[in-house]
């Protein structure tokens, strides 16, 4: 048996990962996934969870684009960039909190999209999705909460008896 609120969770997954590949397909992204990983990982059953994912994700984001900056295009030289990535890596093995894993994987992430892009379209692209993917975390979390409160009040109205008028229109319409 699933209670509503994992029926909502699941519902608001599929359809947010099901919009995120519409829109990384419209935009003609050569990386679809990254919307989709964005989805994913803010959706949650308790949008308190969600809403603290959303801050931890974004400020990881930017804090992760700062030490890629740091560290990857001013201290380090090229030749020993990949070392530091199969560190951070490693590193991660061990980091159990969201928001610093999320530091490492937007070093990472950055890092690996340097063979498609620049570093300046690379850090772009990674705030523009990671934007549009909470958009979609939010817009899905609205809908379930509309969803909810109109069903809540069809539930409410069938328990006291209550059925609601028709338009004047319709009821002329029914009787004929």
């Amino acid at each position: 048996y699933l209670s509503i609120r994992h029926k909502s969770f699941i519902l608001r997954m599929a359809l947010g990962l099901t919009l995120a590949g519409i829109i990384s397909f419209a935009l003609h992204l050569k990386k679809p996934m990254w919307i989709s990983i964005v989805v994913f990982s803010l959706t949650q059953i308790d949008i308190r969870e969600t809403h603290q994912r959303i801050k931890y994700r974004v400020i990881a984001t930017i804090t992760g684009i700062f030490l890629f900056l740091l560290f990857c295009q001013y201290l380090i030289p090229q030749e020993y960039i990949f070392f530091f990535i199969i560190f951070l890596g490693y590193i991660g093995t061990w980091v159990k909190e969201y928001k610093y894993v999320q530091i490492i994987n937007t070093i990472s992430a950055i890092n690996a999209n340097l063979v498609l892009f620049d570093s300046t379209t690379a850090i772009g692209n990674r705030l523009l999705l990671l934007g549009i993917g909470i958009a979609i975390v939010l817009a899905m979390h609205f809908l379930d909460r509309i969803v909810r409160h109109l069903t809540g009040k069809q539930q409410r109205h069938a328990r006291q008896g209550w059925e609601p008028q028709k338009p004047p229109v319709l009821e002329t319409l029914s009787q004929t």
